[in-house]
């Protein structure tokens, strides 16, 4: 398509709208809360609530 349409096939287009319109589109997307914080050395650790952590 040179007219800058995006181009999805039939089925994944119909699930896609079926899913905003009923509002399950955002619970794919959910993640959990994160907080961020630097140590002595300036960095950035996180630490999620769902266990993950790092740098």
């Amino acid at each position: 398509m040179m007219n800058g349409q995006t181009c999805l096939p039939g089925a994944v287009r119909r699930v896609l709208l079926v899913a905003l319109r009923l509002g399950l589109l955002p619970l794919a997307v959910l993640a959990a809360s994160c907080t961020y914080r630097e140590d002595a050395l300036g960095n950035t650790r996180y630490q999620c609530d769902d266990g993950k952590r790092g740098a």
